[in-house]
């Protein structure tokens, strides 16, 4: 074997050897890449789980709050009853009052249905300038400024009303918002209606000393109206009730779905990140097999270099052997040779003896022979 073919054979074997050192490598970079997807994977599902019972959490809390709010609910109601009753007996006793110094004037029927007008196109903004601007003429005692002033102040009780009604409804509705709050609001805002009903009651009460020898209208009519306006508040307040309660069973049916549309989104997100996972891994699994495969085939082409290494190795051993057995030959021929001849001179006829140069030239002879198997069988 030459040298050359030596540094190509062991040139392929250190290649071969830095292939499967680089195969064992990315063989190694894959399973840790499956560790990381499957670790990703468990950390990803344990956050799922913890967000799902963050949602049960969640829901319990909202059925504590609601309970709290049903159970919190009747006192509300006890007050807000006990505070309309408390004003309707004040507009009664104030009502009563006004009819007992009413007389029956015809001019003032007229009036009456302008009351009823002005009860229906009723602007807060304007009645309380209104207000303001007969508080500031009190002083001229005219029919028309007293007339105005009466009708200022059934509009103002009815607008009372209509108020306390609107802001029963908004309480009511923003109530589930802000449970505390609302409740410490409701009491502190119905205090001060309590305390301006009652300012209001008692500066009525003094316009209608000052001004009630000019008022007159019919009882009847007034009657019916406050009939009237019994009977649109008992019904406003009963369509205001059940309009709450159906906003309370939509409003809690929305938050339902919202949850149960989000628990679905959450699943669906996770079914898709499994089946992502899924095929990574299957991927991972895929390409961990070929490199297997290909390790395995690198394996066999090694093992098989290595036999011819082997074979090799046994053809060099073999050559070496004969080398060696021609050597022996050779030193056998040139003992032999130089048993046999035993003369170092050669008989010449008609001449003098001469010295025999056999030997010395089978001796060059054997040493090149010997010189070059050992060279050929070294190299």
């Amino acid at each position: 074997m030459s040298h050359l073919e030596k540094e190509t054979f062991r040139f392929l074997i250190d290649s071969l050897e830095s292939k499967i050192a680089w195969r064992k490598i990315m063989c190694e970079i894959v399973k840790e890449d499956i560790d990381l997807y499957q670790k990703a994977y468990e950390e990803e599902k344990r956050d799922k789980k913890e967000v799902v019972n963050l949602l049960e959490t969640a829901i319990e809390e909202q059925i504590h709050i609601t309970q709290k709010i049903k159970s919190i609910t009747p006192n509300v109601e006890k007050l807000k009853s006990y505070t309309e009753k408390t004003k309707s007996e004040q507009l009664a006793i104030a009502l009563k009052e006004a009819n007992e110094e009413i007389s029956s004037n015809a001019e003032h029927l007229q009036k009456t249905q302008m009351k009823l007008n002005v009860l229906e196109n009723y602007d807060a903004n304007k009645m309380d300038q209104k207000i303001v601007d007969i508080e500031s003429h009190l002083n001229n005692y005219n029919e028309e400024e007293v007339i105005k002033t009466i009708e200022m102040k059934e509009s103002q009780e009815y607008s009372l009303r209509k108020e306390m009604e609107h802001i029963f409804e908004k309480r009511s509705q923003s109530y589930q918002e802000n449970l505390k709050e609302q409740v410490d609001k409701n009491i502190e805002r119905i205090a001060e209606e309590i305390r301006w009903w009652k300012d209001s009651g008692n500066i009525l009460k003094s316009m209608q000393k000052r001004l009630g020898e000019n008022i007159a209208s019919k009882s009847d009519d007034i009657a019916k109206d406050k009939k009237e306006l019994e009977t649109r508040k008992k019904s406003i307040l009963d369509a205001s009730v059940k309009l709450q309660e159906k906003k309370n069973k939509i409003s809690s049916h929305e938050k339902f779905n919202a949850q149960l549309t989000l628990v679905k989104e959450n699943e669906a997100r996770m079914q898709e990140e499994e089946k992502r996972l899924t095929f990574l891994k299957v991927n991972a699994q895929r390409n961990l097999s070929g490199l297997q495969k290909k390790f395995k085939k690198s394996i066999d082409c090694l093992e098989y270099n290595e036999n011819s290494m082997k074979e090799l190795g046994n053809e060099i051993a073999t050559v070496d052997k004969f080398g060696n057995y021609l050597a022996n030959v050779l030193e056998s021929a040139k003992n032999i040779i130089a048993g046999e001849v035993t003369q170092t001179s050669i008989k010449t006829y008609g001449g003098p003896a001469e010295k025999k140069k056999t030997l010395t030239e089978l001796e060059s002879l054997f040493d090149e022979a010997t010189k070059f198997i050992h060279e050929n069988t070294n190299s």
